[in-house]
């Protein structure tokens, strides 16, 4: 949630490579993923991301099209196929 919410304000992320990051950060666009336990690599990319925001090249509409993703009317209306693609298989008689 932190990443999409530092996002949200417009700030790439730079971040190892655990949980959901990769669904999140679009690679050298909205940020940057770096390989866990490697401090060398994730200072370089945060020197890399700040020298790009400096010189102005970092993707706003990158950062905004992974924010939109995310919109919570775009998770719910997910939540809700699947939902509806639950109920359909249990009343066939299939299982989920």
């Amino acid at each position: 949630l932190v990443a999409l919410e530092a996002l949200a304000s417009g700030t790439p992320v730079v971040a190892t490579a655990v949980g959901a990051m990769d669904s999140i950060i679009r690679q050298g666009e909205s940020g940057e993923i770096v390989a866990n336990g490697s401090p060398l690599l994730l200072a370089a990319a945060i020197d890399r991301f700040l020298a790009r925001r400096l010189n102005g090249g970092i993707s706003a509409a990158a950062i905004r099209a992974t924010v939109e993703g995310f919109a919570w009317s775009r998770v719910a209306s997910a939540v809700a196929r699947e939902y509806a693609a639950m109920v359909g298989d249990i009343v066939k008689g299939e299982k989920c």
